[in-house]
């Protein structure tokens, strides 16, 4: 997975669970203001709130890390491959 599949991951998730303004999220995931002068003097803007939401998502990734399913893909793509990954899944329980 790529940055880009990151922070599109954490755009939606953020914008869609409503406790954040949507400017303190762009200005989180540094999408650049255009108006160079606004840009100057807004660095700050948001940043209570852009805190809050760094911790609200460092508890989110943890609790989607615990207790998920975690894929793991098949690079090999044959089934050889396929078998010896149900060999260890049964070896390791």
């Amino acid at each position: 997975m790529c940055c880009a599949f990151y922070r599109a991951m954490a755009a939606t998730l953020l914008n869609e669970n409503g406790r954040f303004h949507p400017d303190a999220i762009e200005r989180q995931l540094a999408h650049v203001e255009r108006d160079g002068v606004r840009r100057a003097y807004t660095r700050g803007e948001y940043w209570n709130e852009r805190v809050t939401m760094m911790q609200w998502w460092s508890g989110e990734l943890d609790r989607l890390s615990n207790g998920s399913k975690l894929l793991k893909p098949n690079f090999r793509g044959n089934v050889q491959a396929q078998e010896d990954e149900g060999q260890s899944r049964r070896f390791a329980s």
